[in-house]
């Protein structure tokens, strides 16, 4: 299913380490404060670990849960 989603990335050294589907901006940054919140505190954090709408295929899980199998592209606001 291709859908328009909040992702929320990973960088390191610049390059994508990771990311992760959420349903709306808000669960998308309310991750990311929790993961700030409990993280040993980096200067770069806000440059490592970035919320954007994107253009996503997901997938449905075993667990029922839809996980990312491509980001599509980013969608411009």
């Amino acid at each position: 299913m291709i859908t328009v989603s909040f992702v929320l990335l990973l960088f390191s050294g610049g390059v994508l380490e990771g990311y992760r589907h959420y349903e709306n901006l808000s669960e998308c940054l309310a991750v990311k404060r929790k993961i700030k919140r409990e993280t040993v505190r980096l200067d770069n954090f806000d440059s490592r670990w970035v919320c954007q709408k994107m253009t996503v295929e997901l997938q449905q899980g075993p667990d029922g849960r839809y996980n990312i199998t491509r980001l599509i592209t980013e969608v411009k606001q």
